[in-house]
C-alpha cells in the first residue's frame, strides 16, 4: 500500500511505515472475498503483488476517508485505517491453499478491545496513532511469525516492532501536522478487533484490495 499499509511497525531511528510497504484498504473499499469466512482466491496476481495480514480499524475510516482526498500523504484508495499484524505475508498463489490454517489461526484468538491514545511520531516522515494496550498486538504478531517462520514483518529489517495505525507518511510537513491536530481531536477512540483481513496488491501502481476475512474467536 504506497507500499501498502496505512499502518506500520519500526524502531526508533529505524522505522516501517506503512506508507513504505501497505497501510492497508478503505473500510468501505470493496472486498475481493465475498464476506468473512468465505473461500476466496487471490483477486490480485500481477507482477510484483504481495500480501499482508491486517486488523481493520473501522473506527478511524471515515477520518482517514475524509482526508484522503485533502492530502497526498494519507493512504491510497483500497487501504483501510488498519494496524498491520504481518506484511509481508505469503505469495499471492500461496494463500488460498493455507487458508483453512490462517482461518484456524485467528479463529484460536480471542477477539480484544484497545484504544488509540495519542499521536506518534517515527522521525517526520511518519505520523500515526499509538494503540493501547500493545501487548495483544505484539503478541498477535509473535504468534503469527512462529506459525509462518519465513514471514518476518518488514522482511526483518526493523529490530523493535511497534503497533501503530498510520495516519499519513512521506508528505508536507505542514500537510502532516494539520493531519496529526485534526487525529488529535478525536482521541481517545475506543476500539474491538474481532477480524484479521489478508490484503492482496501492489505498491506501484496501488492497488490493494480485500483478499479475505478472518473472524477472531
Amino acid at each position: 500500500m504506497t507500499t501498502v499499509w496505512v499502518v506500520r511497525v519500526g524502531t526508533a531511528g529505524n522505522r516501517a511505515t506503512d506508507g513504505d510497504n501497505a497501510d492497508g484498504q478503505n473500510a468501505s473499499a470493496t472486498s475481493g472475498a465475498e464476506k468473512a469466512g468465505s473461500s476466496a482466491q487471490p483477486a490480485n496476481q500481477q507482477p510484483g503483488s504481495e500480501t499482508g495480514l491486517i486488523i481493520p480499524v473501522p473506527q478511524l475510516e471515515d477520518f482517514v476517508c475524509s482526508w484522503r482526498d485533502t492530502v497526498d500523504c494519507v493512504s491510497p484508495e483500497g487501504v483501510p485505517a488498519h494496524i498491520s499484524v504481518l506484511y509481508p505475508f505469503l505469495e499471492p498463489d500461496r494463500t488460498g491453499p493455507a487458508r483453512d490454517e490462517v482461518a484456524e489461526f485467528f479463529a484460536n484468538t480471542r477477539a480484544f478491545n484497545f484504544e488509540l491514545t495519542d499521536i506518534g511520531w517515527f522521525e517526520e516522515r511518519v505520523v500515526f496513532v499509538r494503540p493501547v494496550p500493545e501487548d495483544p498486538f505484539l503478541d498477535l504478531i509473535g504468534r503469527l511469525m512462529t506459525r509462518w517462520t519465513q514471514c518476518l514483518p518488514y522482511g526483518g529489517k526493523h529490530r523493535d516492532l511497534v503497533p501503530h495505525l498510520t495516519l499519513g507518511i512521506d508528505g508536507d510537513k505542514a500537510q502532516m501536522t494539520r493531519l496529526a491536530d485534526a487525529a488529535k481531536e478525536l482521541l481517545p477512540v475506543q476500539c474491538r478487533a474481532t477480524e484479521a483481513w489478508l490484503m492482496i496488491g501492489s505498491s506501484h501502481p496501488p492497488s490493494w484490495e480485500v483478499a479475505d476475512k478472518f473472524s477472531l474467536g
